[in-house]
């Protein structure tokens, strides 16, 4: 394999500390166990808070077709989160991360062939200066937060994760959102949650922008007529509110919901259904369906962005059968259909796809008549032991046909084998993860290079080691 030694190389270059770190990333630090004392005066409020860390290393090299341009990138990054101790219920946050490219190929040169530049490898860096190799540092959190029985809200720049706007934990750092956010848990069996954002700093950037602006910080793609989408300079939407909620009527049945308006450009309703049963001998069967209705909203023809019209419909629909054995062996068989209408369309500088069918490091966003399905396998191997695999057939629309293919995406299929590790003794604290990725041609005919590069015939490698403390 021709990026062995790159491999090989870029782990001699990961400082030394990386190998001390702990189990918990910060961003996730609500999950780690914590003094909630609390505090006195203020003087406790401050003294009696949690310093949080978290480092990181990324490898990723990407394998394109014969005679197209090959990438390799090798990141490294560190941060520091506070947070203060409860007083009288509130609490304020803080926290910021430094990345740096430790060696890389030159991610901003273009393919000879296509005049395209890397896909992946530059969003471990800053999209908007992709050949910066320096230290690339970004102000994450700055919040205050107030708790009381089974409400929280938090106001100012904070992570977040809802089914439309969230991390997307596939590159260094993940997507963040400034604003105001509720979590109330009333009954054991409902929860609700929502809010209003008014700026994004979407994975692979180091800079905050307004909603409109952060839409098409990403390629923009192409708008209906082929013609390159003019949006990231002209969306007026000033900002989104969202609301979500889980309510299980039953033990065996969740039900959700996540509304997503997006101020003067679109609204966007998921509905979803999760059913299981368990029988005798540790058997369950699962069983889930999911549907997306989205559109353009009211005053939308008001303005000149290609985004989408505005009488914009889009509709998705999911289907997901699954089955966990007494061995630990855990099957999903997914499906999801776009519909042929509008191409579904959600911001990728947001976050991932809610579909059934995603498999990491492609999307189907941007599409219409679209069918996909999937197979994801899971194992844990003892205690520190995970591995998965995922093999997909996505039928996408020609890449020709812009009114319903956004991003030039041909038909194809994925091959996904994963592997974590978590680490014990000396050692606590660091994870390791291995992902290999394949992409293949399945439109049963040779494609032009600009539509193969970085898309189908392609293998991606992906190795991840996180130190949290």
């Amino acid at each position: 394999m021709k990026y062995l030694r790159v491999v090989l190389l870029g782990l001699l270059l990961l400082p030394i500390e990386l190998l001390a770190q702990g189990i918990h990333p910060y961003e996730h630090h609500n999950e780690r166990e914590k003094d909630t004392t609390e505090a006195q005066n203020f003087q406790q409020f401050f003294r009696s808070g949690t310093l949080y860390g978290h480092a990181r290393y990324f490898f990723m090299a990407t394998d394109n077709a014969d005679g197209l341009a090959d990438y390799f990138a090798n990141a490294f990054g560190m941060g520091i989160a506070y947070e203060s101790a409860p007083y009288r219920g509130f609490q304020i946050g803080l926290s910021g991360f430094f990345n740096h490219n430790l060696w890389s190929n030159q991610l901003h040169e273009r393919d000879v062939l296509t005049s395209q530049m890397s896909r992946y490898e530059i969003g471990l860096f800053d999209t908007k200066r992709p050949e910066e190799r320096g230290d690339m540092d970004r102000l994450e959190d700055l919040y205050i937060k107030y708790s009381r029985r089974d409400l929280q809200i938090t106001l100012g720049k904070q992570h977040i994760k809802t089914a439309f706007i969230n991390p997307q934990d596939g590159r260094m750092r993940p997507t963040l959102a400034d604003g105001l956010q509720f979590q109330l848990r009333g009954a054991k069996k409902m929860q609700l949650d929502g809010g209003v954002l008014v700026g994004i700093s979407p994975r692979s950037t180091v800079e905050w922008f307004k909603i409109g602006e952060s839409i098409g910080v990403y390629p923009a793609g192409v708008n209906d007529s082929g013609v390159a989408s003019s949006h990231p300079t002209n969306i007026p939407a000033e900002y989104l509110a969202f609301l979500e909620g889980k309510w299980q009527p039953i033990k065996a049945l969740e039900l959700k919901f996540s509304n997503l308006y997006v101020d003067r450009l679109m609204n966007t309703l998921l509905l979803q259904a999760d059913y299981k049963k368990t029988f005798a001998q540790g058997y369950q069967w699962r069983a889930a369906a999911q549907a997306i209705w989205q559109q353009g909203a009211t005053g939308s023809s008001a303005v000149t962005h290609d985004y989408l019209k505005a009488n914009h419909q889009a509709r998705l629909y999911g289907a997901r059968l699954g089955l966990d054995l007494p061995s630990k062996w855990q099957f999903n068989l997914n499906y999801t259909h776009i519909a042929d209408a509008d191409r579904y369309l959600m911001p990728r500088e947001w976050g991932r796809d809610p579909m059934f069918t995603f498999l990491p490091r492609e999307r189907n966003e941007g599409y219409a008549n679209v069918n996909a399905i999937n197979l994801v396998v899971k194992k844990p191997v003892k205690e520190r032991w995970m591995f998965s695999t995922g093999a997909g057939y996505y039928q996408m629309p020609n890449p020709t046909d812009f009114a319903r293919n956004k991003y030039g995406l041909p038909s194809y299929y994925q091959v996904n084998i994963d592997a974590f590790y978590t680490f014990g003794g000396w050692m606590e604290g660091l994870t390791g993860q291995l992902l290999y990725v394949y992409k293949g041609n399945a439109t049963g005919s040779p494609l032009a290079d600009r539509y193969t590069i970085n898309r189908v015939n392609m293998s991606l490698w992906n190795l991840v080691l996180n130190y949290h403390f």
